[in-house]
């Protein structure tokens, strides 16, 4: 073999070697990796048990897996069940928010229980008080829950709140026959409580506490891959109830058809608000048909856009010898709808008098 097709050879198989890794790497992107757990223990109030409970989930369609919901939760506090790893496998592969095929499931079969609540154990550390084991009234926790389905206008049976186990203590405290003061200090991710509990004229407790608060609530899901400025339609997308947090600002899903989307969604996504814009309707230059109302009569005409509209924009337009301009307001693809000089003058009059009101 001459040196020459030795190093022909060597850069072929280099080549190929490159062309391969990034061929990997390509792949890695588009794979959902589920870890499964080897136990879970669920909070004592645990309604639904969803996957994100179950195993870490990483990949582009986290967020749609993590979502899934089994109906095997214990039925006792403290007894153990298992989930087989096949269950598993079968949900994802039944949802059609999911694309199965890229999705890789690890770990074994999966054992999970219901934590004791404390209710039942008031002497236990997590107590701050001496009251007696047949303790049955209400605690803290059951006020502030109360309070948070109030607020949010919710209820328990589709609303999860959980507390950090600092907290145990606090929510602990036995509130019968005493009075809780709760107000909110703020919202971001969590939802930021104050309380106080009173007996008589003596503070029995008081702090601050922040909670995990989600809310199951219709949401719109990408069914497959939705591309940058793609218009959405119903095609492309399915109505999920998932649990969602209240700040979330999600698409409401009876608007969502024919907005654009300002990125690319990938299947399993759930869909904001922040995702999606009005397309343009009109854009600048384009000649567009006019239209104006006058008693039963309608005028068209073909004029000139002078700026970019979506629909309901109100933008300034030109005869196509530019000899003339006026407003219009946006009314459809292409379409506008000419306003009456008399009616603007007398909007315009009436908002700069509610301005000058004191």
């Amino acid at each position: 073999m001459t040196a020459l097709v030795r190093t022909i050879l060597i850069l072929f198989v280099g080549l190929c070697t490159i062309n391969a890794s990034a061929s990997a790497s390509d792949a890695s992107k588009t794979i959902t990796v589920v870890e499964l757990k080897s136990t879970v223990r669920l909070a004592a109030d645990t309604q639904e048990l969803t996957l994100g409970e179950l195993a870490t989930i990483t990949g582009p369609q986290a967020d749609a897996i993590k979502a899934l919901t089994t109906e095997s939760t214990p039925d006792i506090p403290g007894e153990w069940i298992s989930i087989e790893q096949s269950t598993i496998r079968d949900l994802i592969d039944q949802s059609p928010a999911v694309l199965a095929g890229s999705v890789i499931v690890r770990g074994g079969d999966v054992s999970i229980t219901i934590r004791t609540s404390l209710r039942s154990q008031p002497n236990s550390p997590h107590s701050n008080t001496g009251r007696a084991d047949t303790y049955e009234g209400p605690i803290l926790e059951d006020h502030i829950k109360g309070w948070i389905y109030t607020r949010l206008r919710t209820q328990a049976d589709t609303t999860r709140i959980r507390f950090d186990s600092r907290y145990a203590k606090l929510l602990s405290t036995p509130t019968s026959d005493r009075v809780v003061e709760i107000t909110e200090t703020g919202r971001s991710t969590k939802m930021h409580v104050r309380f106080a509990v009173y007996e008589q004229d003596t503070i029995i407790a008081q702090g601050t506490i922040n909670a995990d608060v989600e809310i199951k609530r219709s949401v719109l899901v990408a069914k497959r891959q939705i591309r940058r400025r793609e218009l959405i339609d119903q095609s492309m997308t399915i109505i999920e109830s998932r649990w969602i947090s209240p700040t979330e600002p999600i698409i409401d899903p009876k608007t969502s058809i024919g907005l654009e989307s300002k990125t690319t969604i990938l299947p399993g996504k759930v869909i904001m608000q922040s995702m999606l814009i009005a397309p343009l309707l009109v854009k600048r230059g384009q000649l567009v048909s006019a239209k104006c109302i006058i008693g039963q009569t309608i005028v068209t005409k073909v004029v000139r856009a002078k700026e970019n509209g979506k629909l309901g924009d109100i933008i300034e337009l030109e005869s196509k010898d530019r000899k003339s301009q006026f407003t219009a307001k946006v009314a459809g693809l292409g379409q506008v709808m000419i306003i009456d000089p008399a009616t603007k003058k007398s909007t315009t009059q009436s908002a700069a008098q509610s301005k000058a009101a004191p």
